[in-house]
């Protein structure tokens, strides 16, 4: 994992949080250290979800409502369309007291783009967030 500080896919870019590849972030799909935490709006997750073994949700509109609820021994790779709510939601988590949390480079778009595996709505997946956002 080479995590960066200049997102390559996208342009939007926040001072001081680092970005993961989503060949980076794919690798560590079998880590059980690693979440990665959806935060687009419910609404928006009928159109894919990434197919990953650690995944959850919490929409970048309801997070700080539920921050608590997130165990900070965890890592994180935060997800969003195109990696701009999902860095500024990893700018959040630093200010609350995360330490270990990365932006998706290019979010779900570029991943899809790379071919990684993806999920429709129709799995077990969506719509049963654990972190009690929805």
């Amino acid at each position: 994992m080479q995590p960066y500080s200049e997102p390559k896919k996208q342009e939007f870019n926040i001072v001081g949080i680092e970005h993961l590849s989503v060949e980076d972030a794919y690798s560590l799909n079998e880590n059980d250290q690693y979440l990665f935490l959806d935060v687009r709006e419910e609404y928006e997750l009928v159109l894919a979800l990434v197919d990953v073994l650690h995944y959850d949700c919490c929409s970048m509109s309801e997070i700080l409502d539920h921050v608590s609820k997130l165990p900070k021994d965890k890592a994180y790779i935060l997800i969003s369309n195109k990696g701009e709510r999902s860095s500024k939601v990893v700018n959040l988590l630093k200010v609350q007291g995360f330490t270990e949390v990365y932006n998706l480079d290019g979010g779900i778009k570029a991943w899809s783009e790379a071919g990684l595996p993806m999920k429709s709505c129709s799995s077990e997946q969506c719509g049963s967030c654990s972190c009690g956002c929805s």
